[in-house]
């Protein structure tokens, strides 16, 4: 009889352990979409400081805005260029 118990009680901490990873790996994937959800907000009601010229501007390696993204390729595409 003591070894169907002793099965009963592993069984029983598996399952607790498969419920609790679970629980943890759902949390994570939570805060993951909870953090992006905010990047992305904060991403739309980004304006431009400095007039929309991005050129000179100190803010234009973290700006998301089109114009600086475009300005940013434009300019390691140049220094790409020069490199050759």
């Amino acid at each position: 009889m003591e070894r169907k118990t002793e099965n009963k009680d592993r069984r029983e901490f598996l399952r607790g352990v498969g419920r609790t990873t679970a629980l943890a790996a759902a949390a994570v994937v939570a805060a993951i979409l909870a953090v992006r959800s905010s990047r992305a907000g904060r991403r739309q009601d980004e304006t431009c400081s400095n007039l929309g010229i991005c050129r000179g501007c100190g803010e234009i390696s973290h700006c998301h805005l089109p114009q600086a993204i475009s300005a940013r390729t434009a300019v390691s595409a140049k220094v790409a260029a020069t490199k050759r």
